[in-house]
């Protein structure tokens, strides 16, 4: 660093202005946390994708048994948290006829699909939270990436990557 001034700003080499040093520490590590922030987005990118896929997967083989032993047992449970009223009013009932034992079956059998398609919904609204917390991560470090190369070559006297 140069201790001429030009208007104000210190002067480095070439006659460019000088970084300070709060901007050195910054540009140093951003060194460690582009690759990090890379890294990262790209994990959640894949996690997000592989857990929407497997939600919907789940939507079609698994029955609302099977949900309790799913690895995501806390988001099961809050599908089964909501749905549970809907639970006890059906087993409250009690059908006499026929044709109130079938249509209670019926309401059962509609509430469960009702749940299970919550379930794949919310399911759904993490994957999408998760892929777009990696896209995000994954654009920054990119973009970061683009202007530490052009700051480095400015850096170097070699004027702007093309």
């Amino acid at each position: 660093m140069n201790a001429s001034e030009a208007g104000g700003r210190a002067v480095g080499s070439g006659g460019r202005p000088a970084l300070s040093r709060r901007d050195e520490r910054w540009l140093r590590a951003q060194g460690w946390q582009v690759p990090a922030a890379l890294l990262l987005g790209v994990i959640l990118l894949s996690a997000g994708g592989g857990y929407g896929i497997w939600a919907a997967r789940r939507l079609r083989t698994a029955s609302s048994a099977d949900e309790a032993t799913a690895f995501d047992r806390p988001v099961a449970r809050l599908v089964g948290i909501l749905a549970a009223d809907d639970e006890a009013r059906l087993r409250a009932l009690n059908p006499t006829t026929d044709l109130e034992r079938s249509l209670v079956a019926e309401l059962r059998r509609k509430n469960d699909l009702l749940a299970r398609l919550m379930l794949a919904l919310l399911r759904v609204l993490m994957a999408t939270l998760v892929l777009g917390a990696g896209g995000m991560l994954l654009a920054s470090g990119l973009s970061k990436l683009a202007l530490l190369r052009i700051v480095r070559a400015l850096r170097a006297g070699e004027g702007p990557p093309t």
